[in-house]
């Protein structure tokens, strides 16, 4: 497929795994999980991992696509991960700001769908993936 994509002149963008928190919070009411001006966000609604397990994680897949990118420069990698553990934390939580980022432990909900959007729009227009707005 990326010999023929290179032929052609396609670009092909891969999104690398968001983290995966390996735990369900669908049963518990987002509601509950809001910061409010009485109440601290429940423990049980924050979700706290080892960065380094993490990157442990997406560190096979990553690794094989870097390694493809070197034969084939049509091939770009854009990486979630940074947008939701970033800097040198040495744990990673589903929230950003205050606000949950996850539904559960590993699907994004809309806070965090227009938290991935925005950055992933600025990596497609750093790469020339994209033309300004119009």
């Amino acid at each position: 497929i990326m010999s023929h994509t290179k032929a052609v002149g396609a670009k092909v963008v891969v999104v690398l795994p968001l983290p995966d928190f390996k735990t369900d919070l669908s049963k518990t009411d987002p509601k509950l999980c809001l910061t409010q001006w009485y109440r601290n966000v429940p423990q049980d609604c924050i979700l706290k991992t080892s960065r380094d397990s993490l990157l442990d994680e997406i560190r096979p897949i990553s690794s094989l696509f870097r390694s493809t990118q070197q034969d084939y420069p049509n091939l770009y990698i854009y990486n979630p991960f940074t947008v939701f553990c970033a800097g040198k934390a040495r744990f990673c939580t589903n929230y950003r700001m205050g606000r949950r980022t996850f539904f559960d432990g590993n699907h994004l909900n809309v806070y965090g769908a227009s938290v991935l959007s925005s950055d992933f729009t600025r990596f497609l227009k750093t790469n020339l993936l994209m033309g300004p707005e119009r």
